[in-house]
């Protein structure tokens, strides 16, 4: 054990504070008004969370259970170990079952504030885990935290230290809060970024610069013949059918060399993945809707098939673009691209887009990823009970802004340049999150070794009633 600090004594938990155990009140019982039940939710890792507050009107007498400002609470279950203190301005309130209250009955030996300071430490966290009963769930017993030993300077030592944790608290609560913005940032920069390519207003200068460009319509339509002359009379037959839409979802302005086409002219296929049952192992991934993430392949959290013909029949190809057909209302539609970095193949909830040459996979999958097109999937998508659903005849006819080929390459050079500053930008924020993270607890450490504040040695050390 580390030599304490002058004039520092330790103690058991017990001796400073009265542990109360919350009451199980019965759901059936909450009502509009009275008073609040403090529950397991409301109590964060230093900070108590107004979520979804429930009422109870007293039908026996529970003043045992009523809570008082600056009381310290504790959570017992789940996320054990974690404490704040009780806002005055959430009063009157009971204790509900699984929260414990530490109220400080000796005030001239202890600063309650002090006390969640020190209970706020990784070290309190920890031993609290250690020492909780169960799997699934973790249960913190009261008893065992009678007997934490708690690190107790003199009185006015214990005020200068939480006086300069204020202080330092504020600054890092501060700098958290100006970091916390950043992710928000990012994506909506991610977002402008695509939406420029969509429209044009990203390659502008680029245009200037290349007058002598063949129009997308015109494009499409040198496309259009070849496909003609290298098909069968019932194949252009179906290709004229094809090519006879009409496009008619002009909602903003795009540039003159380019033109809306529906994917079906520009993809050769729409195809679902596989809806066999995959295993925790195997010989080549089966990517899920989870694996699609921010427009790229996320090749975690996979699974598994060593079925041959499955493999052969459903196995991916470097830039085929993969599209989420089923998923939640807000998730529904989201797509990423396989380049190849391992053999893979799909799931069944999961539409792979086979695009010709005339349209550029990556740019592709950007605009499908614009505020454009997620506009578009809210307008067509089916509801179910919790499942929202795009199916491929949709997603056949969804009309993308497209650009000339030269252009559609340019476009994603500076996405993927513009991507990349974003990058180093996260990176940088979480590297900065990681810190600042690190830093309180690092402070806290500091303060309960003694070494945040001075002892003065002629503060007196606490003597503790028997």
């Amino acid at each position: 054990m580390a030599e304490l600090p002058q004039n520092w004594i330790e103690c058991e938990l017990q001796r400073l504070v009265d542990i109360i155990n919350g009451y199980a009140f019965k759901s059936s019982l909450y009502v509009e008004k009275g008073y609040r039940i403090v529950r397991i939710t409301n109590v964060q890792k230093g900070f108590f969370v107004d979520t979804n507050p429930k009422f109870y009107a007293p039908t026996e007498d529970l003043q045992k259970y009523e809570l008082k400002g600056d009381d310290i609470l504790l959570s017992l279950t789940g996320n054990v170990g974690r404490v704040c203190i009780m806002p005055q301005k959430f009063l009157p309130a009971y204790l509900n079952q699984r929260v414990g209250c530490l109220r400080i009955k000796i005030e001239k030996c202890l600063n309650y504030k002090y006390l969640f300071y020190q209970l706020s430490t990784d070290e309190f966290e920890k031993i609290c885990v250690q020492n909780s009963r169960g799997n699934a769930q973790l249960n913190l017993g009261t008893e065992f935290v009678k007997t934490v030993n708690i690190k107790l300077p003199p009185l006015n030592e214990q005020k200068r230290i939480v006086e300069k944790l204020d202080k330092m608290m504020r600054i890092v609560d501060n700098v958290n809060a100006r970091l916390d913005k950043i992710p928000t940032a990012l994506k909506r920069a991610r977002q402008s970024i695509l939406n420029q390519a969509i429209t044009g207003e990203l390659t502008k200068d680029w245009r200037e610069k290349n007058l002598d460009i063949i129009p997308a319509s015109i494009m499409i339509e040198q496309f259009k013949q070849l496909l003609l002359e290298s098909s069968s009379k019932n194949e252009r037959d179906n290709i004229n059918n094809i090519f006879s839409y009409k496009e008619n979802y002009f909602s903003f302005d795009i540039p003159h060399t380019w033109t809306f086409s529906i994917l079906e002219k520009l993809c050769k296929s729409f195809k679902y993945g596989t809806s066999t049952k995959s295993e925790s192992s195997g010989l080549v991934p089966v990517l899920r809707m989870g694996n699609i993430q921010k427009g790229e392949i996320d090749w975690n959290d996979l699974v598994y098939t060593s079925d041959s013909k499955e493999i052969e029949k459903y196995k991916l190809e470097k830039n085929d673009v993969l599209f989420n057909r089923t998923n939640s209302p807000e998730l529904v539609g989201k797509t990423a691209i396989y380049r190849g970095e391992r053999a893979a193949i799909y799931a069944g909830y999961l539409i792979k887009i086979e695009n010709y040459k005339i349209l550029n996979s990556e740019y592709l999958n950007y605009a499908l990823n614009s505020t454009f097109a997620k506009e578009w999937k809210l307008d067509v998508k089916t509801d179910g009970v919790s499942q929202s659903n795009i199916n491929a005849q949709k997603l056949a006819k969804f009309e993308v802004p497209l650009p000339p080929l030269e252009e559609q390459a340019e476009i994603v050079r500076r996405v993927k340049l513009a991507f990349e500053n974003l990058d180093i930008i996260e990176s940088r924020y979480q590297k900065a999150k990681e810190y600042f993270d690190k830093l309180t607890q690092s402070i806290l450490n500091k303060a309960f070794r003694g070494e945040l504040v001075p002892q003065d040695p002629n503060d007196s050390p606490i003597k503790i009633p028997e």
